[in-house]
């Protein structure tokens, strides 16, 4: 399975290198919306993380109004978010550390208009998913392409890496047909409220 999800990521960049600016980064924060619910669970119970999940969503919903209608982005938005990131690291645990920086990441990107950073939301999700392998021992490159009788938990995560493989590939299927604003809000709207990882959560 791991062969597949390199082809995978490889087709998404080059779908990704033939699209509008505004079509890959709406991919890319589509695939940060799947990212989300994964966050907030990661910060239930921690007041310090109430203020930079505030500041890391007010920075999401900015690009796509900035993706979607040319609305410019509030001066400063990446670096405001990289401190307030940066004051709660300490209180994070690895899926929040991991979304916050990719969050940053992308707003940083979206502000220099580095188009050649959006498919790595790509490669992110799949990263994360990995941590719900490795609290089990087990990595990406160990999952195979045949039916394999996994335990549940492990199948339940295979079973996440086929979903979201199919929704990016939904993603950029919509996305290569124009870049008007209504097909970026049809990939943002088929993404926001949808966890990454369902009902799995880490231990």
């Amino acid at each position: 399975m791991f062969d597949r999800i390199a082809r995978h990521m490889k087709y998404v960049e080059r779908a990704i290198s033939g699209m509008s600016p505004n079509s890959a980064f709406a991919f890319a924060l589509a695939c940060t919306e799947r990212q989300w619910l994964v966050f907030e669970r990661a910060s239930e119970g921690t007041p310090s993380m109430q203020s930079v999940g505030s500041k890391l969503r007010h920075g999401v919903d900015a690009a796509w109004e900035h993706v979607k209608y040319a609305i410019a982005l509030p001066p400063g938005l990446a670096i405001g978010c990289r401190r307030e990131t940066s004051q709660a690291d300490d209180f994070m645990d690895a899926s929040a550390r991991t979304i916050a920086n990719s969050i940053v990441d992308l707003l940083d990107a979206i502000e220099r208009r580095d188009v050649t950073y959006a498919h790595r939301l790509s490669y992110r999700n799949f990263d994360l998913l990995e941590l719900l392998l490795d609290e089990r021992g087990v990595l990406l490159s160990d999952l195979r392409d045949e039916w394999v009788d996994y335990p549940s938990e492990i199948a339940q995560v295979r079973e996440l890496v086929e979903q979201e493989m199919s929704q990016q590939n939904r993603d950029l299927e919509t996305l290569s047909e124009n870049s008007s604003s209504a097909r970026l809000e049809e990939v943002r709207r088929t993404s926001a409220g949808k966890s990454l990882f369902a009902e799995a959560r880490l231990p």
